[in-house]
């Protein structure tokens, strides 16, 4: 899982990177429409840089790159804003907006017994990275992977990897953000739409924006 990533962002005097009660420092019931109360009305905005930027690094890029799927899929964005009424759809877009982004695009992990991935040999004690953002975009799992389909996931058995194979705090609480920032996306009046070009993080492990302009539609 991502435990650590999600939650080691604490405030300070809060609880060190990596300890669990550290989760209880952010609000699990995100206040989604505040967050967008942080876009004026009249002009444009950074929505890292402005709007989520007190969240823990993780979390900000989950949230990001789900607006961007958003907002590079206009048309999916429409549709999504006409069922936004169809609970398991909106569940779908959650998990196609963190398979599709993917906001932890690499991690480490040790070999814990000798074994063959793929036709290589690995052996116990090696280090190995993993690619999460690679498996989440395998044609052979997710067909045609570049396209963001909110339906991907209803009713399907084919999990994405955003956050690897454990279950963790980190996920559960991506998921609710998403969530309730979609929602809040989905019920607001007006549209959100890019504004400029994005500056994406220079990372070979965190997948997110130094820059996200934004404004609403007028």
């Amino acid at each position: 899982g991502l435990h650590g990533p999600m939650l080691g962002d604490v405030p300070e005097g809060g609880r060190p990177p990596g300890d669990p009660r550290g989760a209880a420092l952010i609000d699990m019931d995100p206040p989604a429409r505040a967050m967008l109360g942080r876009i004026p009305r009249d002009r444009a905005a950074d929505f890292a840089g402005d709007v989520v930027r007190d969240l823990p690094e993780t979390l900000r890029n989950a949230l990001a790159g789900g607006l961007y799927a958003l907002l590079r899929h206009p048309g999916e964005y429409e549709r999504l804003r006409a069922e936004r009424s169809d609970e398991e759809l909106v569940d779908s877009a959650v998990e196609e907006m963190l398979r599709w982004w993917t906001p932890v695009l690499q991690v480490w992990r040790t070999v814990q017994r000798d074994t063959v991935v793929g036709g290589v040999p690995l052996l116990a004690g090696e280090r190995v990275t993993l690619w999460l953002v690679s498996a989440n975009h395998d044609g052979e799992v997710f067909p045609d992977p570049g396209r963001f389909v909110p339906e991907r996931f209803v009713r399907s058995g084919r999990p994405h990897l955003g956050f690897g194979y454990r279950a963790c705090m980190g996920a559960r609480l991506a998921r609710v953000h998403l969530r309730a920032l979609l929602t809040a996306l989905l019920e607001h009046p007006r549209t959100l739409r890019l504004a400029g070009e994005p500056v994406r993080l220079r990372s070979s492990a965190r997948h997110g924006f130094e820059r996200l302009p934004v404004r609403w539609d007028p």
